[in-house]
This record gives C-alpha cells, sequence and structure tokens, in this order.
C-alpha cells in the first residue's frame, strides 16, 4: 500500500493491521474511512458494519447505533426497519421518543364605549347654473324622384343645430346660463348647537388565546439529537444525519466529532472531514493526535503535524514532534514546557540547553539569558560561571567568574572589561580592589593608570 503505519495494510494511509482500503484505524477493515474493525462500508466506527456511517457492530444498515441493525436510523439492536429505537422491530417510527408541554393564556377581554356629540353647521348658497352648448349633429334626409321625364334622388340634410345661450352672432360654444338671481344662503345645522346630539359607538374584542410551549420535542429517531436530517444516537447536533454520541455536523459516526464540509468522521473526538481514530484534526487522517496540512493532508500513525506522514511524532519528513514531558512545544526534548529542540530540563525556551529556566541556546545551567553559557543567571553570552552580565543588564561577553559587570573578566565582582582578579572597578585591571584601568596589585591606595605595587 502506500502511506500506510502498520503492518500489513494493503490500502492508502491506515494505520492499524491489515486494513485494505484507505484512512482506516484499526484491524481489517476493507472500506474506507473507518475506525474499528471489519468494517466493510465507509466512516463506521465498531466492527463489522457492511453499510455506513453506523455506530456499533454488525449493522447492515446505515446511520444505526447499536448492534445488528438492517434499516436506517436505529437506535437499538436487531432493528430491521427504519427510524427506530429499541430492539427487533420490523415497522417503521417506532417508540420514538416525543414530549410536548405548553402553557395557554386565556383570551384577554377588552371593551370600547365612545360616544362623540355631533353639531355640525352647514351653509349652502346658490349660484348660478351654466349648461354647455348642445350641438345636435347632422340629420341626413334623402328621396327617390320618378317622373316621367326626370328620375333620381334628392338628399335634404337637416343640421347641423347648435343651441347655445348667445345671440345669432355668439360663438357656437357660448354656454347657456340660467340666472336665480341673488337669493339669501340657506343655513342648516347637523346636530343640536347644545351637544345633546350623539354618536354612541360600542365595541368588544380580545386578545389570545396564546400558546407558549416549553416543551415540544418532536417523534425522531435517536434520542436528543437536534440534527436537520434524521439520525441515531445520542446528542448529535449540526445538519446531520450522524450516528452514536455527541457528534456535530453530517455524516459522523462515533464519539464527540466535528465535521465540516459536509464530509464526516470516525472514531473519538476528531475535527475535520474524512478522518478515523481519535482526536486528529484536518482532512484524510487516520491514527491518533495527527494534525493535518493541507486538503487532503495523507496522514497515518500517531502525533504527525503536516502531510503526506506516515509513522510517529513526525512533522515534515525528517523532523519529529517526539518530546518527553509534559507542554513541549519542539522535539526530541526532556522535560516539560520547553519551547525549542533538544531541551534537558524545564521550562527553557530555545534549543540544546541542559539546565532549567534558560532563554537562549546551548545554556548549562539554569536562569541564564543568552547563549552558550556554563553556569546559571548569566545575562550574555559566552559566559563561565554564575551572575554575569554586562552594565544596565546589558549583555556579558566571555566572563569566567561570578558577579562580574561586563565583559572578558576573570575573578569575580568585578565592574568593567578585561579585569583579573577580584573587586576591581575599570578596565584590564590585574589584582584586587583596584580603581582604574590597566592597574596591577593590590587595595584601594593605587590611583591613576598604569601603577604596579601595592598601595
Amino acid at each position: 500500500g502506500t502511506g500506510n503505519t502498520g503492518i500489513g495494510n494493503t490500502g492508502t494511509y491506515n494505520t492499524g493491521l491489515f486494513n485494505a482500503g484507505a484512512f482506516n484505524t484499526g484491524i481489517a477493515n476493507p472500506g474506507d474511512h473507518n475506525t474499528g474493525f471489519f468494517n466493510i462500508g465507509i466512516l463506521n466506527t465498531g466492527i463489522a458494519n457492511p453499510g455506513d456511517y453506523n455506530t456499533g457492530f454488525y449493522n447492515l444498515g446505515d446511520y444505526n447505533t447499536g448492534l445488528a441493525n438492517a434499516g436506517t436510523f436505529g437506535t437499538g439492536a436487531f432493528i430491521t426497519g427504519s427510524m427506530d429505537n429499541g430492539f427487533f422491530w420490523r415497522a417503521d417510527r417506532q417508540w420514538l421518543l416525543s414530549a410536548n408541554y405548553t402553557i395557554t393564556a386565556d383570551v384577554i377581554p377588552a371593551f370600547l364605549t365612545v360616544d362623540i356629540p355631533i353639531d355640525i353647521p352647514v351653509t349652502a348658497n346658490i349660484t348660478d347654473v351654466s349648461i354647455p352648448a348642445v350641438t345636435i349633429p347632422v340629420i341626413p334626409t334623402s328621396g327617390t324622384l320618378d317622373l316621367v321625364l326626370l328620375t333620381g334622388t334628392v338628399f335634404a340634410p337637416i343640421g347641423p343645430i347648435t343651441i347655445h345661450g348667445g345671440d345669432d352672432f355668439a360663438p357656437a360654444n357660448t354656454p347657456i346660463t340660467i340666472d336665480f338671481g341673488a337669493q339669501p344662503a340657506v343655513r342648516l345645522n347637523i346636530g343640536n348647537p347644545d351637544g345633546s346630539t350623539v354618536i354612541h359607538i360600542a365595541g368588544t374584542g380580545g386578545i389570545g388565546p396564546v400558546q407558549i410551549p416549553l416543551i415540544d420535542l418532536k417523534p425522531t429517531p435517536g434520542f436528543f439529537n437536534t440534527t436537520g436530517n434524521p439520525s441515531s444516537g445520542f446528542f448529535n447536533s449540526g445538519g446531520g444525519s450522524a450516528s452514536g454520541f455527541g457528534n456535530f455536523g453530517a455524516n459522523n459516526s462515533g464519539y464527540l466529532n466535528v465535521s465540516t464540509a459536509g464530509l464526516g468522521n470516525s472514531g473519538w473526538q476528531n475535527y475535520g472531514s474524512l478522518q478515523s481514530g481519535w482526536a486528529n484534526l484536518g482532512n484524510s487522517i487516520s491514527g491518533l493526535f495527527n494534525t493535518g496540512v493541507g486538503a487532503p493532508a495523507n496522514i497515518s500513525g500517531f502525533e504527525n503535524i503536516g502531510s503526506n506522514l506516515a509513522g510517529w511524532f513526525r512533522n515534515g519528513p525528517t523532523q519529529t514532534t517526539f518530546s518527553v514531558g509534559l507542554a513541549d512545544v519542539g522535539f526530541w526534548n526532556l522535560g516539560s514546557a520547553n519551547v525549542g529542540n533538544y531541551n534537558l530540563g524545564n521550562g527553557n525556551v530555545g534549543s540544546a540547553n541542559i539546565g532549567f529556566g534558560n532563554i537562549g541556546n546551548d545554556n548549562v545551567g539554569s536562569g541564564n539569558f543568552g547563549s552558550y553559557n556554563l553556569g546559571s543567571g548569566n545575562f550574555g553570552n559566552g559566559n563561565i560561571g554564575v551572575g554575569n552580565t554586562g552594565p544596565a543588564l546589558t549583555a556579558a561577553l566571555q566572563n569566567i567568574g561570578f558577579g562580574n559587570t561586563g565583559s572578558f573578566n576573570v575573578g569575580f565582582g568585578n565592574t568593567g572589561n578585561g579585569n583579573i582578579g577580584f573587586g576591581n572597578t575599570g578596565d584590564g585591571n590585574i589584582g584586587i580592589g583596584l580603581t582604574g584601568d590597566a592597574l596591577t596589585g593590590f587595595g584601594g591606595l593605587n590611583s591613576g593608570s598604569g601603577n604596579i605595587g601595592l598601595f
């Protein structure tokens, strides 16, 4: 096969033994993306499931949770129907759990009474009436003449006739005006002015009844599933369908898996698509604790990070993620909370450190801030000893001793650079307690530069 981790696998990217399919975790799975043993279908979690997306053993159908179910979406054992809960059902949709508890609020009545007083004065005036001119169109008339000497047809049309309100010389469209002369205004009053005329409006109504469902569990297969499509099992959510326990998304089997892009997983706590095994992250992975980069990632084995990998603790074709300890970030660390590679100890940030709490590389000791230090508490690079640092916590270089502030000192308590001895302040001194530069001797009585001797 290709990309397998285990023995006798003839398929691709399987983790386990004798798997003929692809991306299986387990033993002798002919199908694909299964977690378990002898699964013929795809994306099953369990043993010897011929169907697909099952969680359990010997399920012939699809999306079943349990044992030897031949239908679909069954939760239980030996069910030949579909969407059943329980045992030995042959019909469909048997023993489905449902519940409803609804609070009904009764009608809240409402009453309306309105009295509107009417007092509307009305004044009317009589004005002239103007009637547009009327034109009667031509009325055609004709007759036949048949005399001895004369025969023919005689035409005698009548009109048009215009009736208007003007004289013979007025335009034909002069309106006909009826003048009533000066008339007094007509005054009316609707209702009594004292408000005794009232329009009474009465009405009744109400709000409700209102129903508030507190519990509304529809009869669906499985128990407490909230998937958009039917699922078997318990507490599955998301789009569905699924089998198993606590899965989210579509086409999952197993326990607490989260699928993306509608492509499911089998196994435990996988996040992604087309995975089998336990706690994998990515796409097209088998095994345990792998993190895939790319889709498909094509990984089999344990704790690999990357793509196209098979084996254990691999982080690329030539690297590993193996460490002994807790919370290490890197590889080949022995200890805990190291960030880097090849560290022996705890809390080192860097690589190839021996000790505790070093920040840098190739330190032997503890609490060093820098690289290539031998000792503890050094701030800088290449120091041998304890507590060597530069001025104002700058980097010290290549001190040998204890408590030196500066670089290239041999001894302890020197402040400056290139001193040999103890407690010298300055540069290039050889002795004890000297203050200045390039002094040799003891005590604080030599002052100046270039002195040789005591005091």
